[in-house]
């Protein structure tokens, strides 16, 4: 146990040059897949508009007061949540992905990528953004799709279609982040192609979302421990 104690303590950091322990606090600084719900599988909440999520902010926003001035400099939007005690998830917004669960419509969409935009100090947005299958689900969703991206998506590095339709994260999913993963040798997607594959087709290739071609990617949950 002493020997343990030992190995997971460094007792001279606060000794080491500022610019040394500013390269370490930057190189814990990770691009993350973040899951967003809606309200509306909070069925005691009556306002659309708030998000939730079980994702956990960077630990580097709570060591001390230069781990988090340099964490703010890097997760620059503080997107509030439904939460009552008003806890905000700390997004970057240039290299985190935010994947809205379940069925969200235009407005929603709309609003949650509008308000980012205005939370940013550089004014680019949100760069990645998914969004599940289950909002697609319907005749002419890949011509929606096309509409989309010439207008609230266009912006968007890249776009991800997640096979997870669920409208909240697994139950045990207690906090913790997420993680994309290829699917193509699952059932579901199998399914997903030979049913809706064509409507989010050009020729062979998946379609053109914002500035690149759209992903398909299972979403996956890291479990804190």
């Amino acid at each position: 146990m002493g020997q343990r104690k030992r190995l997971e303590e460094f007792k001279f950091f606060s000794q080491l040059p500022s610019e040394i322990r500013v390269k370490i606090w930057r190189s814990s600084f990770e691009p993350r897949v973040l899951e967003l719900h809606s309200s509306r599988a909070h069925y005691a909440v009556r306002k659309p508009s708030l998000w939730f999520s079980r994702c956990v902010n960077p630990v580097t926003l709570f060591v001390c007061t230069e781990s988090r001035t340099e964490a703010l400099s890097f997760y620059t939007v503080a997107l509030p949540l439904g939460d009552e005690c008003g806890i905000s998830l700390y997004v970057s917004p240039a290299v985190d992905t935010l994947v809205a669960l379940g069925e969200v419509d235009y407005h929603q969409t709309h609003a949650l990528l509008s308000l980012i935009a205005s939370l940013d100090p550089t004014g680019q947005g949100l760069q990645r953004f998914g969004l599940s299958f289950a909002c697609w689900t319907y005749t002419f969703a890949g011509a929606t799709l096309r509409a989309c991206s010439k207008t609230i998506f266009k912006s968007l590095e890249q776009f991800v279609l997640v096979m997870y339709t669920d409208f909240l994260p697994p139950a045990d999913f207690k906090g913790g982040s997420c993680y994309l993963e290829d699917c193509e040798r699952t059932d579901q997607f199998t399914q997903f192609v030979r049913e809706w594959g064509t409507e989010f087709k050009n020729g062979n290739e998946w379609m053109t979302v914002g500035r690149s071609e759209m992903q398909i990617m299972n979403l996956g949950f890291f479990h804190r421990n």
